[in-house]
């Protein structure tokens, strides 16, 4: 049993000693800070505001297919948001995840021969729900006096915001 698999002694300890250093690195991980966890569900909770707006500015060229697409990434930013909440926020999240579901449910109903202008017609009282979730959870978790701060490193506009600012009519 000179060479076990073909490998000798030589190869099992480095094999041996990469396992170890692997397990110990995952093991060694570093919990949050209860201020790290908020910040980070803050963050991924602006990502999801704004792939929720990116859907719902869809331009009238837009296909339902562009409209599903866009609602793939909003369920991506949003299950990041989940795993985020998961620190700080799961009751707080709760509203928020049972209209986003409503709003899912709603898109995955719209007819195929849809217009655009009407898939967004039929998920405007779902987007408004999770808007006012959305704030909900801002508010409570006080996102809103978190800095995001610009690559210059002055705060930029929350988007909790930029609907009364904008010109542009706000989906939530």
């Amino acid at each position: 049993m000179k060479k076990l698999l073909g490998y000798g002694k030589a190869g099992i300890l480095i094999a041996f000693l990469v396992v170890f250093a692997v397990v110990g690195a995952v093991g060694c991980e570093e919990e949050m800070t209860p201020e790290e966890a908020r910040a980070e569900a803050c963050v991924k909770l602006m990502e999801f505001e704004a792939a929720l707006e990116d859907m719902v500015t869809l331009g009238p060229g837009a296909t339902v297919g562009d409209l599903q697409a866009a609602a793939d990434d909003v369920e991506a930013r949003f299950s990041e948001f989940q795993d985020a909440a998961a620190e700080v926020a799961e009751a707080q999240a709760e509203g928020l995840e049972q209209a986003y579901d409503q709003l899912q449910s709603t898109i995955e109903e719209i007819p195929d021969d849809a217009t655009i202008q009407e898939a967004l017609t039929l998920i405007q009282p779902d987007l408004a729900a999770v808007g006012a979730e959305w704030q909900s959870v801002v508010d409570d978790l006080n996102c809103e006096e978190m800095p995001t701060g610009s690559p210059e490193g002055s705060p930029e506009e929350s988007p909790a915001e930029s609907p009364e600012e904008s010109p542009e009519e706000s989906p939530m």
